[in-house]
């Protein structure tokens, strides 16, 4: 029924406790597919202590049965390629009909699963939803976010973050032939793609039930994604773009469609002399992203922001 994804680097001790929380899943009808992005420490060794009779497929696949769940574990090396990309890879893999994505210092609650395959017994036959979401907590056990979800609801992504006011992340579950459908875009020489650029495309067509149950613990860590946000924009400013850029599309509120048009302009001098587009993005040749001659209007904040940031960068 499920796969549940992990893309990990160097994180070989954080992942003990993910796979520990996969072992104490309610139901046992799912795979997890690890991504390893070329990591320096033992990760591949102690995934492999984990497996009984693990089995080479390809010099970069390994797979076999979890020691201490009844679950298969398939770990896939890449070369330092990123999270969007070890999202590829494992879609490509996927058996499961939904998919997860856990990453590797976060945690499932015992109940998660079965949680999640209920829910999305409810929406599985109609062709408006693309899977279901629940809540994220801390470890604490409190709601993370500002906001949470109550009851049901019926959201798309967009809705969700921007209409309904629903702030602070979800645990959103797709079903896996949606996130074949839409992969993340492939660009040379970036090695991350924000998550929403996806969700926020998948949206346009679909819908999320979101359940205000706690499913998933986290906490953002210093060397995390979200952490690092700002200076992953400036090294990634192709992706960044795309997903600003994209976002004056959609039927959002003006001042967030203003923010967006302010950070399209932020992160766009970091292009540098890397002016030349390469890659491909659904399966096409990447495109350079344009904006509407009136967004031009916040030019000026965009270039004190990226200012401001060049600051901050030298100063760590």
């Amino acid at each position: 029924m499920i796969t549940v994804f992990t893309p990990t680097y160097n994180r070989a001790t954080l992942l003990e406790k993910c796979h520990e929380s996969l072992c104490k899943q309610e139901t046992k009808d799912f795979e997890w597919i690890i991504v390893d992005d070329e990591s320096t420490d033992d990760t591949r060794d102690r995934v492999i202590s984990w497996m009984i009779s693990a089995d080479k497929d390809k010099s970069e696949v390994i797979k076999g049965k979890s020691s201490r769940g009844d679950f298969d574990i398939t770990l896939i090396s890449q070369h330092h390629g990123g999270k969007h990309r070890a999202t590829n890879k494992a879609a490509e893999r996927a058996r499961g009909e939904l998919f997860v994505v856990l990453d590797s210092d976060d945690q499932l609650l015992p109940h998660a699963l079965h949680h999640i395959t209920k829910l999305y017994a409810t929406i599985a036959d109609n062709p408006l939803f693309g899977g279901v979401a629940a809540q994220k907590g801390h470890f604490d056990g409190t709601v993370f976010g500002p906001d949470n979800i109550r009851g049901i609801e019926d959201l798309s992504f967009l809705e969700r973050k921007y209409g309904k006011g629903k702030k602070g992340d979800k645990c959103e579950v797709f079903k896996t032939e949606i996130i074949r459908a839409f992969p993340q875009p492939d660009i040379e020489g970036e090695d991350f793609c924000p998550e929403s650029l996806v969700w926020n495309r998948i949206s346009t067509q679909y819908k999320l039930r979101y359940s205000e149950k706690i499913v998933y613990l986290c906490e953002y860590l210093p060397g995390g994604l979200t952490a690092n946000s700002t200076l992953r924009r400036m090294n990634n400013p192709k992706a960044t773009l795309m997903t600003y850029s994209e976002l004056l599309r959609y039927d959002i509120p003006f001042f967030t469609k203003c923010r967006a048009a302010i950070n399209f302009h932020r992160f766009k001098p970091c292009l540098g002399k890397k002016r030349k587009w390469v890659g491909t993005d659904q399966g096409k040749p990447i495109q350079e992203p344009c904006i509407g001659w009136g967004w031009y209007l916040l030019w000026p904040l965009g270039i004190m922001m990226s200012w401001r940031d060049k600051k901050k960068v030298k100063s760590y």
